[in-house]
């Protein structure tokens, strides 16, 4: 929160997109936020498990959405989106970007992170390599499919 607090303090409207099980989201609003967080919930981990417990921590401040329908959320709704490793998950990522764009306020902030070439460890899907190959190609899925025959994977987390 230090580094959103520094460009845009509390009080403001927060999003956590691709909030998992929201510990971004309750982080800004336990720093005093007025938070939310989405996510597809669909394929990394235990989805439905991923939203119980982001709804617990925030509430119904925690969203499922449809990647390819517009949020919830007015036009210029955030002052802060964060994005904690999620876009090199999309394989689409014009249409998220716009939609991004479209709830961020003018003058609003994006904070995206994403992890860098010399990142080997996949966090969300507990496997090596596999964030490297482009986003559901029949190599990536080749790679996930070998890597959890061997144990790897968010049902048998390995590190």
């Amino acid at each position: 929160m230090d580094l959103a607090g520094r460009y845009l303090p509390p009080p403001g409207r927060f999003l956590d997109f691709g909030c998992g099980t929201a510990d971004l989201a309750a982080l800004a609003l336990a720093h005093g936020y007025d938070a939310y967080g989405v996510d597809t919930f669909l394929g990394v981990g235990d989805s439905s498990e991923n939203l119980k417990i982001a709804t617990g921590r925030i509430g119904s401040r925690a969203l499922a959405i449809d990647p390819d329908q517009p949020m919830p959320f007015e036009d210029g709704s955030f002052d802060i989106v964060a994005s904690n490793q999620v876009f090199e998950h999309v394989s689409e990522l014009d249409g998220i970007c716009s939609e991004i764009a479209r709830v961020t306020r003018a003058g609003g902030l994006l904070l995206a992170l994403m992890p860098t070439s010399e990142v080997l460890w996949e966090d969300h899907l507990k496997m090596p390599w596999v964030h490297r190959l482009p986003v559901g190609s029949e190599r990536q899925r080749m790679l996930m499919k070998a890597f959890r025959r061997m144990g790897f994977g968010t049902a048998g987390i390995r590190r």
